[in-house]
């Protein structure tokens, strides 16, 4: 026969005390908000990576504008050598007053005539715009002359492709860069104190040399 005092003790047994239970939901807590963080550091290193990739692929647009400008430079052969015509260029005239080791002002390129199209600024998908609500990316180019002679002449571009570095999808961010806005023209001198420091925004460069093409008379 089972005495009541023997049926209390197994139940006691089979059962949790307060302190247990305390802990076990203190384990779940600290183990979601971690799952949470983990979340939320992924959908940021995502959203950055994004923005690399498309800032990316703008300078690369803005590269082969440049060098599709320069089969407009031509070297045309002469009885006495060559002749150079940078001013042929929409671009690259830009250099035409530069010496060799000299660098322009990086800017924000003004499309020209039949580049009308062609924009400094990009959407957040990396398409055109010309819409101060709508930019992402600000795309600048800087000059430089590498050659300068009767035979020989070459010039280098710097593209730089910048964006303000806390961005999401959305254009809010944007609108309140204050001086980093994207504009055509020279660029703020603040866009460059900014990224030599640990700023606000950031940028990826690259460079190519673009020669003149020879045309036979």
């Amino acid at each position: 026969m089972t005495t009541p005092t023997t049926t209390m003790s197994r139940k006691h047994r089979r059962g949790y005390t307060l302190i247990e239970v305390m802990m076990a939901i203190g384990i779940m807590t600290v183990g979601a908000v971690g799952i949470m963080s983990l979340q939320q550091a992924a959908t940021s290193a995502n959203i950055q990576a994004y923005h690399l990739t498309t800032a990316n692929e703008v300078t690369r647009i803005w590269l082969e504008r440049l060098r599709r400008d320069g089969l407009s430079w031509g070297a045309q052969r002469t009885v006495d050598g060559f002749t150079i015509n940078l001013l042929s260029t929409e671009y690259l005239r830009s250099a035409d007053a530069l010496v060799v080791g000299d660098f322009s002002d990086w800017i924000a390129l003004v499309p020209p005539g039949s580049t009308a199209t062609d924009s400094w600024a990009f959407d957040y998908r990396g398409v055109d715009t010309r819409s101060t609500a709508d930019w992402t990316y600000c795309t600048n180019v800087r000059f430089a002359r590498v050659l300068s002679a009767t035979t020989t002449n070459a010039v280098r571009t710097d593209v730089r492709t910048w964006w303000n570095r806390y961005a999401t999808s959305s254009n809010t961010d944007y609108g309140g860069s204050g001086a980093f806005q994207c504009a055509q023209g020279a660029q703020a001198a603040a866009i460059d104190d900014e990224l030599v420091g640990a700023g606000r925004i950031k940028a990826v460069y690259a460079s190519q040399i673009i020669r003149p093409v020879e045309v036979q008379p």
